[in-house]
């Protein structure tokens, strides 16, 4: 079946979608009902963005990811517990994280606070979809796609651009003919080339016949959401 990476952006959600044949669509969607309407038919959705809110300290699985990236580790930010994620206002965002988590709440958390609960009513409103739809995060998938090695260089520079490239080709030869289209037809002030790196990457991800989470055994928060990221298992996909 099809599979689908997602990635936030300016314009909403950017995402990859690869068939069955290898065959590739990149799309810019305005909301999170949009895109899975737009969903039909495809096995894996694989979203970089947070599912499942603690309501009182941290996740595993954020602990887990920044275990396995090393220096990439600060690519994984801190999850708001659902009461900051719901907050009217950065202040009172970082008043409740403390109060709730035990640390105050990033600026760049605070930043895709929306987005996060975009997302997390809708798995709310049809629980069915998570199912289909998971979290996952674009520095882990390319740490399993690299042989468990996490990146060499930040994504926003050209040696990190590069690296995350040749990674990518590896498992999905057409990556560098996705990345040129959406190049030409994305607006960068609607999605940024990284943006749909990261699509692409989760899409590769999602490809693998075998994935795994971290952590292994995911907790759930207090409306059943699965508090995990997913990786593929193996090199291939």
């Amino acid at each position: 079946m099809p599979v689908m990476g997602v990635d936030g952006c300016r314009a909403g959600w950017v995402a990859v979608t690869i068939d069955e044949d290898g065959g590739w669509a990149c799309a810019l969607h305005p909301s999170m009902v949009s895109l899975w309407s737009a969903a039909v038919g495809v096995g894996r959705v694989w979203v970089d963005m947070p599912i499942g809110l603690p309501e009182r300290g941290k996740r595993q699985a954020d602990f887990a990811a920044r275990q396995v990236l090393g220096k990439r580790r600060s690519s994984v930010f801190g999850v708001p517990s659902r009461a900051a994620a719901y907050a009217p206002d950065y202040a009172a965002a970082n008043r409740l994280n403390r109060e709730t988590a035990g640390v105050g709440l990033s600026v760049q958390a605070w930043n895709i606070t929306g987005k996060i609960c975009e997302l997390d009513s809708l798995l709310r409103f049809d629980p069915s979809i998570g199912q289909v739809m998971a979290e996952s995060h674009p520095e882990v998938v390319f740490w399993a796609l690299n042989g468990r090695q996490p990146m060499a260089h930040p994504k926003k520079t050209p040696d990190g651009n590069a690296e995350r490239l040749a990674v990518l080709a590896r498992h999905y030869p057409p990556a560098a003919e996705v990345l040129a289209d959406a190049a030409q037809h994305i607006p960068r002030k609607q999605a940024a080339l990284d943006d749909v790196v990261d699509a692409l990457c989760l899409a590769v991800g999602a490809r693998a016949g075998g994935v795994a989470s971290l952590p292994p055994t995911p907790p759930t928060d207090s409306f059943g959401l699965p508090m995990r990221v997913m990786y593929p298992l193996a090199g291939e996909s």
